[in-house]
């Protein structure tokens, strides 16, 4: 079907603006009329309350985001004339893109697509070596999936391509988990080792949080090497010590892992034999398994200190309803793991919680501070890569 012909979708007067202003998500309230016609293909053409077609996007009846852009009329281009042609030109275009940055496809591991920013809402593929990890989060896009498996193995034959698509934002979305590997898998094993800028990790893709890694804090990495060099290091929330084993390669003196998973710790130290063959570098890192909130509370009665300390929790707010909890979680977190830093030392504190943005986290952050009665100076924000 011609994506010329979709449904129709048009917005209340005025909500057109956020639209021309290429802000990918309708939201259920800015729309004045619902297609008529069923959205078989899960693709509705966009229009404004008089008249004028705005674009294309995937459409999720279900869930409070009811349209996803992802193609804008006052681009130059045509718009594809098939699903073939749209994934097609915009994976390949996410390729391309991933090459002029340095990545190679089978070498490198690196996220190939990441949603929006690809012109793909609620499509993420990351990338492993020569395994692809997929990641299908939003119901228009779902009704593809079998053309995007295919599409992707075109674009590159990797050995195995798995999907993960059992995020809880599926349910809002009106769909269920899925996960499995794509018929055209080679090889099918639960766990890779692969190459990160110049490090090694196993990366269980099957059962591991998220598509099995935190590709997002590559850049963070590097920022923590270059202060560590003989320095004692907290990493709070380790999960399988990707931090710990950039911050051992950069010289630190000690890393002390915190994690409420054992699986995770055990994988942690994979990752140390994988790195290090000197046992007198992986002996520098010990690992406690525990809840890292209550145990940063057992660091500071027994007045351990440290000159980095990393606090990476998973998500605390799900949604807005859940922010002041939230907030007030990561500030009793910022606040003791403050508490436990020497003076002149440096705090990485991380949010991955989409409703607590950047002000509200740095507000956060120097409150904790006052009330941990320590000055404190921001160095600079860290972003996802």
């Amino acid at each position: 079907m011609s994506l010329s012909s979709q449904p129709i979708l048009a917005l209340k007067p005025g909500r057109e603006k956020s639209v021309l202003r290429r802000h990918p998500w309708i939201f259920s309230g800015a729309v004045e009329k619902m297609p008529e016609s069923p959205v078989n293909d899960g693709v509705v053409r966009i229009f404004s309350s008089s008249g004028t077609e705005l674009g294309l996007g995937f459409f999720s009846p279900k869930s409070a985001i009811t349209a996803r852009m992802f193609y804008w009329c006052q681009k130059a281009s045509k718009p594809p004339q098939s699903f073939e042609q749209l994934f097609h030109e915009f994976l390949g275009r996410a390729k391309s893109e991933r090459e002029s940055l340095g990545f190679q496809l089978g070498e490198d591991s690196f996220r190939l697509v990441f949603s929006e920013a690809d012109y793909l809402p609620g499509l993420i593929v990351d990338v492993y070596g020569k395994v692809a990890v997929v990641m299908i989060l939003a119901a228009g896009m779902d009704l593809h999936r079998d053309l995007i498996l295919t599409t992707l193995q075109t674009i590159y034959p990797f050995d195995a391509i798995f999907e993960r698509s059992d995020d809880p934002v599926r349910e809002k979305e009106g769909l269920s988990p899925r996960t499995g590997f794509a018929p055209a898998s080679l090889n099918q094993a639960k766990q890779i080792t692969v190459p990160v800028d110049g490090l090694k990790f196993v990366v269980d893709f099957v059962d591991g949080q998220k598509s099995g890694f935190y590709l997002d804090q590559r850049e963070n990495r590097k920022i923590l090497m270059r202060h560590c060099k003989d320095k004692s290091v907290l990493n709070a929330f380790c999960y399988t010590g990707s931090f710990t084993v950039a911050a051992l390669q950069a010289g630190a003196r000690s890393v002390l892992n915190i994690d409420s998973s054992q699986p995770a710790l055990d994988r942690l130290t994979e990752n140390l034999s994988l790195n290090f063959t000197d046992a007198e570098i992986r002996s520098r890192s010990s690992s406690v398994c525990a809840n890292a909130f209550e145990h940063l509370r057992v660091l500071e009665s027994s007045g351990k200190k440290f000159d980095i300390v990393l606090l990476d929790p998973p998500k605390l707010a799900n949604s807005s309803s859940q922010v002041d909890k939230a907030a007030r979680a990561y500030k009793d977190l910022i606040l003791h793991g403050l508490k436990l830093l020497n003076p002149g030392g440096y705090m990485f504190a991380f949010s991955c919680s989409h409703h607590i943005g950047q002000d509200l986290f740095q507000k956060i952050a120097f409150g904790a501070a006052l009330d941990a009665g320590v000055e404190v100076t921001m160095v600079a924000p860290l972003l996802q890569s």
